[in-house]
């Protein structure tokens, strides 16, 4: 059993939950399958990929097979007193179970479940998932999320990528200082190394550009609060920046979520972190520099007013399409689809606009006032991509996009924006993703 598994497994002798968090390619599967292992020589270790089902029974059924007090109904009044079977039940990859509306009674039946006294020290919950999982739960005040732990993978050590990768101890600390110890670039890396005859640092501009997509993947789980931490890192004088800065400068905006936030960006070895001092590894370090000093194949500034044009047009071309579609589900559509805080955040910049502008601008609905990043979010909220959405984007007279097509889109959506909002220079690729979405925008909103 490696460090970063036998951590999960003291912790989870300790605890009747735990939520393990991290980025793609972070090794959770790998971490957890080690546990699974070696709880299999005291119990049963049952376990279930969120990405193939659709129910919650679906998603018990494992559990419900290795045990003979419970049944379908998942009811912990089944359990007898003289129970006494070791269990690890995991659910792998549970950032998946965003949209389904049964969500929030699962958290509940599993909390019961788990935290009955009955089981307690014996049956146990492990859950994985990327960043997101943490607000797809609800926080840290989530059923489950408050019945046990929500740890952060931690990045590989050099001892660790040494062993893993077999690779010499110079080697092993030139990948762990340019990945930050995020497993699946350290073995990309570790591979390109081999391949390369030239010294190690000499082809790390060659690495950045072939793996640039999953870089930027890798970046994109962390969310777009993950990218201004990772921006304003990058941009602190110095190498690194005390953490508490980072944090107390984020906290004010964001709340916990930016603590979490860093925790998990250093999980997954975006960011290192030594002693309380932050810095970006170097391979993000590098595709961010290229990004932000330009080092990308410009177009001229008519380009970068085009691409603020076409996203104009999208934005609200996705206003109208939430508005109309989802009037048409219910009159009052704004407050019964438009989370509470959603809708109060935008309500008050709608105030605010309108004591400061020029009052012969027509006043708008709040719905103009969402961002970018949230209007996404309507579209994907559990049941209304499957009632309205899918069904919209699934049409057989227009090009189809799934959902997961639909999560890509904003990915991308959301980096060329970035750009555009903060003046950095557009790319002939930029104009080119979204002239796309334009195009499949256009066929269902005129």
């Amino acid at each position: 059993m490696g460090p970063n598994a036998r951590s999960i497994w003291d912790q989870i002798q300790r605890h009747q939950v735990l939520i393990l968090i991290g980025a793609r390619g972070t090794g959770k599967t790998k971490v957890v399958s080690e546990v699974r292992e070696a709880f299999e020589a005291h119990g049963q270790a049952p376990w279930i990929d969120a990405r193939r089902i659709e129910t919650f029974e679906e998603m018990v059924e494992p559990l419900v097979s290795s045990s003979n007090s419970i049944s379908s109904e998942f009811l912990p009044d089944e359990i007898p007193d003289s129970e006494d079977t070791q269990i690890l039940f995991t659910i792998e990859n549970a950032d998946y179970l965003y949209d389904y509306e049964w969500l929030g009674s699962a958290q509940d039946r599993l909390r019961a479940l788990f935290t009955d006294q009955k089981i307690r020290g014996k049956w146990r919950l492990l859950i994985t998932g990327r960043p997101r999982l943490r607000g797809i739960l609800g926080g840290a005040g989530s059923p489950l999320a408050n019945a046990g732990v929500v740890v952060p993978v931690k990045p590989l050590s050099k001892k660790t990528i040494s062993e893993i990768y077999r690779v010499d101890d110079s080697k092993a600390g030139f990948i762990a200082t340019q990945t930050g110890g995020h497993a699946e670039l350290s073995g990309r890396l570790a591979n390109f190394c081999a391949q390369h005859s030239d010294k190690p640092w000499q082809i790390l501009e060659a690495f950045v550009n072939e793996n640039r997509s999953y870089i930027d993947s890798v970046v994109a789980d962390h969310g777009e609060l993950g990218s201004r931490i990772i921006e304003a890192v990058w941009k602190a004088p110095g190498s690194s920046v005390h953490g508490d800065a980072v944090s107390d400068r984020f906290l004010r905006k964001d709340g916990y979520q930016a603590r979490s936030c860093i925790e998990d960006l250093a999980g997954s070895g975006l960011l290192v972190l030594e002693g309380r001092y932050l810095s970006i590894n170097r391979i993000v370090s590098k595709a961010v520099d290229r990004e932000l000093r330009s080092e990308i194949e410009m177009v001229d500034p008519g380009e970068h007013e085009l691409a603020a044009k076409i996203l104009f047009e999208i934005e609200n071309k996705l206003r109208i399409l939430v508005a109309s579609r989802l009037c048409r589900l219910d009159e009052e559509w704004w407050q019964v689809f438009v989370p509470e805080d959603v809708a109060t955040k935008a309500e008050s910049a709608k105030s605010y606009d309108e004591e400061v502008k020029d009052l012969s601008i027509d006043t708008m609905h709040p719905i103009f006032y969402l961002d970018f990043a949230t209007l996404f979010e309507v579209l994907q909220q559990r049941d209304l991509w499957s009632k309205t959405f899918a069904v919209e984007f699934s049409s057989k007279n227009v090009q189809s996009v799934s959902l997961a097509q639909f999560q890509q889109w904003q990915i991308k959506l959301s980096a060329v924006r970035n750009r555009v909002a903060h003046n950095r220079p557009v790319s002939v690729a930029d104009i080119s993703v979204l002239k796309d979405f334009l195009g499949l925008m256009t066929q269902r909103v005129n």
